[in-house]
């Protein structure tokens, strides 16, 4: 049966991932852990099972292969490597929230799924063992810590030589709605103050095949998708979500003035509602490369 396991942090990474972690939230996760961001992260896994597919299908994980999900949250891509990997296969979740992790429990039961490991440890340092990995996987993480390259350096060092690191992110460069509307624009850019001010960068995907080399790994490669929504696509409504989530510290941040922003909220959503309004999605970039051997 799948269960919680606590490994202990490297002593040689505790005080880089400690010194590293003056950026986040207390839980680690600057979105928090809520039973509504749960929620969401569940539907954000079903809006991005086709980019999942595509990258899963090039890095083609062999039958018995270990492979891990960093930051898995209630669920992230475990049910998809596990279908790669076989019953053969070590497959591993790693999230530092337990409520994720009891989460991610219960949905892998009700997949049948009760053979995953899954491990409380920071993507700074796992704690898991080095040079072991077939496949290292992290999906929309790094955009939600302030040093993104120590969270790749423990991936790299995790993965067998010869193995792979493989990352998804965000990019905010196409993030728009059609037709325009000002209140977007306005809403959209208060919550990138709200990022930046927190030392995150939600543009970083385009910078993720640098990333990779730097850190050291060779063979890489990448690729961007993005998607149309409409009123009942459950991500049209994701700005505003935000929007909502962050409300009282945009407005405590003196970003926005309550007022305004409760008047931009209401003017974005009385846009999407109409059903000629389309959002562009933020682009979903993938990048991977290989260990050296």
């Amino acid at each position: 049966m799948t269960c919680v396991t606590t490994l202990p942090r490297r002593a040689d990474t505790a005080d880089t991932a400690d010194e590293a972690s003056d950026g986040r939230e207390h839980d680690g996760y600057h979105l928090g852990p809520s039973a509504a961001e749960r929620a969401r992260l569940l539907v954000q896994r079903d809006v991005l099972a086709p980019e999942t597919a595509w990258l899963l299908d090039r890095l083609a994980p062999e039958v018995g292969g270990q492979v891990v999900d960093v930051g898995c949250g209630p669920l992230g891509i475990l049910p998809e490597l596990a279908a790669r990997v076989g019953p053969t296969g070590r497959v591993v979740g790693l999230d530092r929230d337990r409520v994720m992790l009891s989460d991610a429990g219960h949905n892998l039961i009700a997949r049948g799924l009760d053979e995953v490991e899954l491990v409380v440890g920071d993507a700074m340092a796992t704690g898991l063992p080095g040079d072991t990995f077939d496949l290292a996987h992290v999906r929309l993480l790094l955009v939600n810590v302030r040093h993104p390259e120590t969270v790749l350096a423990e991936l790299v060092r995790i993965v067998r030589p010869g193995g792979t690191v493989a990352v998804q992110e965000v990019d905010w460069i196409c993030w728009q709605c059609q037709p325009p509307h000002p209140a977007w624009e306005a809403l959209r850019n208060v919550m990138w103050r709200w990022w930046d001010l927190k030392g995150l960068d939600p543009y970083l995907g385009r910078q993720l095949p640098t990333m990779l080399r730097d850190a050291g790994l060779e063979d890489v490669a990448s690729m961007a998708h993005t998607g149309l929504d409409v009123a009942t696509d459950p991500y049209q409504g994701l700005l505003v979500q935000f929007a909502r989530h962050f409300h009282d510290e945009l407005v405590a941040a003196d970003l926005i003035g309550a007022h305004r922003l409760d008047l931009l909220i209401e003017s974005v959503e009385s846009h999407l509602a109409d059903p000629r309004t389309t959002v562009i999605r933020a682009l979903c970039v993938q990048a991977w490369g290989r260990k050296p051997a």
